[in-house]
């Protein structure tokens, strides 16, 4: 008998598991990834083939759990993400909960909603929600600031151009944060964040109307002695407020593609990316960062990366050009670029053994066309983010000829048709690169293994 009812008992337990079980798994099936750029692969190892690159906030499905990695699905791909990236959605499920208690309960909660509008902080939130509605596919709006336009919908990708506020735009697609847009015969993505919805059109006319209404009732009382005395009044008040403009401090972003962070942390969120010279208004300053004012929202810059003065686009502008002194302009020039190419390698040399990461722009971890990048920023010059488009910088030499400075490229390593590798040449046959995870940074003769037979050309960028 005691058996019978074991087995009654262990039958009845598979059933509720049975039942429950998907409910279960439906609850904690969905995530958000953390991280700005995340590599999806085919297996749960870091050994694995890449599937795609995922962005912070995109939402995936989590399929099941295999030790310390998700399996998700994204849109059509499917793979592996570590778990670590990975934020387990629970709003959901709290959602659903609330909308299986009585009725009573919303209620005595939409009375408190409407007692607490004059919270500010509670009634900005609804007007965000309905300008992302507002941006909609198919539809034509403006930029409400200068912004980059990306090849990819990451914020370390490549930067295809720049649009200039108030231009307009064609919304092609929206992806979460991100907005595909074509302008002027160029197509890319833009943060969703910086396009003008229609109400903040209507708004901004609104107000720029209000002020011109204002002078006409002042000019209209300004007959009668009252009126003129409390205009000098207010006249007289107002101009001690002008010293304290003139007291900001004023910097410029000194490199392409800085990020422009919600704190004074590089794993704060990125607001979005400044490129070359862009104006800062410096608030303060704490911990190597200062707090800036840029296009009426505030942030974090490295001190590092502002500067007191505007610098040139390109440094070849510096030196003028005439018919006069044409020899002496190109002697001094052949000087100072020979300078600034020894300052380039030693610079570089500067970050020999830091780590190899793939997608890394910075020392925490570079790859090799992210190294690059970084190392020609820091002199004001502005490179292409990916070895593909690095293989078009600058002015083409052969191997014979490369000098000090300039960006060697290379074929993939298992792919001859495609560009895979680069490099920075520091003479005497060696360049130094971003080489893989297991080395990191280091120094490499051209002649080792197969480099010769995948070197393509070099790129001279000064």
């Amino acid at each position: 008998m005691n058996l019978i009812k074991n087995k009654i008992k262990i039958i009845l337990l598979m059933f509720l598991i049975i039942i429950f079980m998907p409910l279960y798994l439906q609850a904690a099936s969905k995530g958000t990834i953390t991280e700005e750029t995340v590599r999806m692969r085919k297996e749960p190892t870091t050994e694995s083939d890449i599937v795609t690159l995922l962005s912070q906030d995109f939402e995936v499905e989590i399929l099941a759990k295999e030790g310390t990695w998700y399996k998700v699905n994204y849109k059509d791909y499917t793979g592996y993400v570590s778990a670590e990236f990975v934020k387990i959605d629970e709003k959901e499920n709290n959602e659903t909960d609330t909308q299986n208690n009585e009725n009573e309960e919303p209620k005595v909660e939409n009375t408190n909603t409407q007692t607490e509008v004059t919270n500010p902080e509670e009634t900005e939130k609804p007007e965000n929600n309905e300008e992302e509605i507002q941006i909609s596919i198919n539809s034509t709006q403006k930029i409400n600031k200068q912004s980059n336009i990306y090849y990819l919908p990451l914020i370390h990708s490549e930067v295809i151009s720049v649009i200039e506020q108030n231009q307009d735009v064609n919304i092609i697609q929206i992806a979460g944060k991100w907005a595909y847009v074509t302008s002027n015969n160029i197509s890319g993505w833009i943060k969703a964040d910086n396009l003008k919805t229609q109400s903040e059109i209507v708004n901004k006319e609104e107000t720029a109307n209000k002020p011109e209404e204002k002078k006409d009732e002042n000019q209209e009382t300004t007959n009668t002695t009252t009126t003129t005395n409390t205009t000098t009044t207010t006249e007289n008040a107002e101009k001690p407020k002008e010293p304290e403009e003139n007291t900001k401090k004023i910097g410029y972003i000194n490199a392409e593609n800085v990020n422009f962070r919600e704190e004074a942390d590089k794993s704060s969120e990125v607001i979005d990316t400044l490129t070359l010279n862009t104006e800062v208004e410096i608030i303060d300053e704490q911990d190597g960062w200062y707090k800036v004012k840029v296009n009426n929202q505030t942030g974090y810059v490295a001190t590092t990366l502002v500067s007191d003065e505007k610098l040139p686009s390109s440094r070849s502008k510096e030196l003028p050009r005439t018919i006069e002194n044409t020899q002496a302009v190109a002697n001094k020039q052949t000087n100072e670029n020979s300078d600034i190419q020894t300052q380039i390698v030693e610079y570089a040399k500067t970050f020999l053994g830091y780590p190899y990461v793939y997608g890394g722009t910075t020392p925490s971890g570079f790859d090799c066309s992210g190294f690059v990048q970084y190392v020609y920023k820091h002199f004001g010059y502005s490179v292409s983010r990916s070895s593909v488009s690095q293989a078009k910088d600058g002015k083409e030499v052969s191997l014979e000829n490369l000098q000090k400075g300039d960006i060697v490229i290379f074929k993939a390593y298992n792919d001859y048709s495609r560009i895979g590798h680069v490099g920075i040449y520091i003479g005497a046959n060696q360049f130094i690169h971003a080489n893989d995870e297991k080395t990191g940074v280091i120094i490499t003769s051209l002649s080792k293994g197969k480099y010769p037979e995948r070197f393509v050309c070099g790129r001279r960028i000064i």
